[in-house]
């Protein structure tokens, strides 16, 4: 570990400057020499982006285009694939022939396609092959298929354990308490991932024997658009017993990484939720995946510092956790290993700052805030 990085970053003097919320449709953005206008929203926060001087081979399959404007939250956006915009109707390229109108991108809120867990009913401390349920969304269903890429990490190493595919998708799911229960509780995509989504993406863990309750299963969502890019979510770290224990995980990842990203030193500030208890981290993987080492502190306003620093440049894929923090339900929320429905907790990520392993400092990195 070079702690030479990780001093760096703790006595540097940053300028902080307050982010300005901006409305939606006054973002811009650029994607290599070309500039990004936001020429269309959604009530649900779906947001239609047009790119200038492009090729149109751009925009098929080359590439998945990068927009680095925020939503009001501060919150990023996932790319949803390519529309023509004619008048005010989109319509989803499937093809390029006959291609009319204005081709733009569409980009929906991340918060869209995180990751929520859920034990099968009844799973107490003693159960065994505890199956898991995986739940993301998406907004419409203009894709190819959808998916889940998962793998567990025991003592520190990381083994794939499955790529799932789907084209199926549902508009509501059940949740049972017991499974004496008759009548269940129902929840929609939008009670859980926010505005706009509109249909569930889910597949099933397991089975997990009880010594393993605890073993990180980490889950990255994925969806693939019409001209064949595959988009990865927000990646999460999952464990049977959050279920029983009420435990909230809350991932951040990083959207300023990627393989060929040299940063090997990043610090930033999370602001905790009322309601919420700090429980920690966890030694080793569980820190995240970014960096080989993390400190964390707690300030005396319930500010997170997290500092992290790595001597291993190889271990890079876009949307990693850079820390995973653990806390627990409030008292109201403990009635059931349901998840967290209709109640969106923010989480503020500020003060990011991260270098490379010469010490030099990045400009401009925004990491996104997470609503969970």
């Amino acid at each position: 570990m070079k702690k030479h990085i990780l001093n760096i970053l703790k006595t540097v003097t940053i300028s902080v400057v307050a982010l300005a919320i901006v409305a939606v449709g006054t973002l811009s953005s650029t994607i290599g020499t070309s500039a990004a206008e936001v020429v269309g929203t959604e009530t649900s926060g779906v947001i239609y982006v047009q790119y200038s001087n492009l090729d149109p081979n751009d925009y098929w399959g080359v590439k998945t285009p990068e927009y680095t404007g925020v939503d009001s939250n501060d919150v990023g956006y996932f790319f949803g694939g390519w529309y023509t915009k004619n008048d005010n109707t989109y319509t989803p390229v499937e093809t390029k022939d006959g291609l009319t109108g204005t081709v733009v991108a569409k980009f929906v809120p991340a918060q869209t396609m995180s990751v929520k867990c859920q034990n099968w009913a009844g799973t107490t401390a003693s159960s065994d092959d505890v199956v898991i349920r995986v739940i993301s969304a998406t907004d419409n269903t203009n894709y190819s298929q959808f998916g889940f890429q998962v793998s567990k990490i025991v003592d520190g190493v990381e083994a794939k354990l499955s790529t799932v595919e789907t084209d199926t998708v549902y508009k509501k799911f059940n949740y049972y308490e017991s499974q004496e229960d008759a009548e269940p509780d129902t929840y929609v995509p939008s009670q859980l991932f926010g505005d706009a989504a509109s249909r569930f993406t889910t597949c099933t863990v397991g089975k997990i024997p009880t010594e393993h309750h605890g073993t990180i299963i980490c889950i990255k969502p994925f969806w693939d658009t019409l001209d064949g890019v595959r988009v990865y979510g927000l990646s999460k770290f999952a464990h049977v017993e959050d279920g029983y224990l009420y435990y909230v995980n809350v991932p951040v990842n990083l959207n300023i990484l990627n393989k060929d990203n040299p940063a090997a030193a990043g610090r930033l500030n999370l602001k905790s939720v009322d309601g919420l208890k700090f429980l920690g981290v966890e030694e080793g993987i569980e820190y995240g995946k970014v960096f080989d080492e993390m400190e964390f502190n707690v300030l005396a306003d319930g500010t997170i510092r997290c500092i992290g620093d790595t001597s291993d440049l190889t271990n890079r894929d876009e949307m990693d956790i850079f820390v995973n923090l653990r806390f627990e339900r409030k008292a109201e929320d403990k009635s059931s290993d349901a998840p967290i429905a209709d109640d969106f907790y923010k989480f503020t990520v500020d003060q990011e700052d991260f270098c490379d392993a010469s010490e030099n400092l990045f400009d401009g990195e925004n990491v996104w805030s997470i609503i969970y």
